[in-house]
């Protein structure tokens, strides 16, 4: 049994759902004792048969284990839970320093991976107080601050994005380096994908924004009403949320006036609140 739960630990690791599935399905002792949320201790960064399903987009066994009762709210030595490695994409290299095969399919891979995360989304857990249950954590934040939405916009995975967005992903979260999702897509270089989650969040609804979008409506009936939208990036250039800001500016300037204005008030506001020093 020892051997059979080695060779099973080593197949989730190194992703091989193929020999995986086989050892499970081959192995009824396996099949009955293992926990899917079991930490593989120290060694593993405390990850579990849960994690390394979801870390590789093994759909078939991530089915099985969250059949099982398995939780993707456990966490690793990161803070990581299945959703943050599910949407971290596939390694970029293999030991041997060629390119992985999912690679050659990403468009492939990112599907696979938004099957994989739609089982997470519908997941229900334990029952919780007025009859709701427990639901897995979309923007559960690692130890570097990241949510499933952060890493799934960096790796350029669109309809993981798309689906994470809809059920409600923090679009204006940030992460220790003062990075949003649209951020990180574009620091990786991922324009199209950044620039969708940029307008997404202009026209978004932040609560955080609706004291500032006041202060724009206040400033209409003053002399320096003319170039409000500088004076408010200006006044909140040190808020925690320079994304709502940029947010309430964007928004409120539009007035009627065309995307040009909105254009240069989210331009304005980005100066003002990502160059700052």
């Amino acid at each position: 049994m020892g051997n059979t739960t080695t060779k099973f630990r080593k197949a989730l690791i190194n992703g091989d759902e193929n020999l995986a599935c086989q050892i499970y399905e081959n192995n009824p002792q396996l099949k009955e004792s293992l926990d899917p949320n079991t930490s593989y201790g120290e060694p593993y960064q405390h990850n579990t048969p849960l994690h390394y399903a979801a870390r590789h987009g093994m759909n078939k066994i991530l089915g099985t284990f969250l059949g099982r009762d398995g939780n993707p709210n456990k966490r690793n030595v990161h803070n990581e839970t299945s959703m943050h490695l599910l949407c971290m994409g596939p390694q970029i290299m293999i030991s041997e320093g060629a390119l992985h095969p999912r690679l050659a399919r990403p468009t492939e891979d990112d599907f696979r991976r938004a099957d994989c995360l739609q089982m997470i989304l519908k997941w229900k857990g334990a029952k919780l107080d007025q009859g709701e249950y427990e639901r897995a954590a979309i923007d559960a934040v690692d130890n570097k601050k990241n949510t499933p939405l952060h890493y799934a916009a960096a790796s350029g995975m669109k309809a993981c994005v798309e689906l994470l967005v809809k059920h409600g992903g923090d679009l204006f979260a940030e992460n220790e380096n003062k990075d949003t999702p649209c951020d990180c897509a574009e620091k990786q270089h991922h324009k199209d994908l950044a620039l969708n989650l940029e307008s997404q969040m202009v026209f978004s609804r932040d609560p955080e924004a609706e004291e500032i979008e006041a202060e724009y409506a206040a400033l209409d009936k003053r002399e320096d009403s003319k170039y409000p939208v500088i004076f408010i990036a200006i006044k909140y250039k040190n808020t925690s949320r320079p994304t709502t800001v940029a947010h309430a500016c964007s928004s409120s300037a539009l007035g009627g006036q065309g995307t040009g204005v909105l254009r240069l008030a989210w331009a304005i506001a980005r100066l003002y609140l990502y160059k700052k020093s």
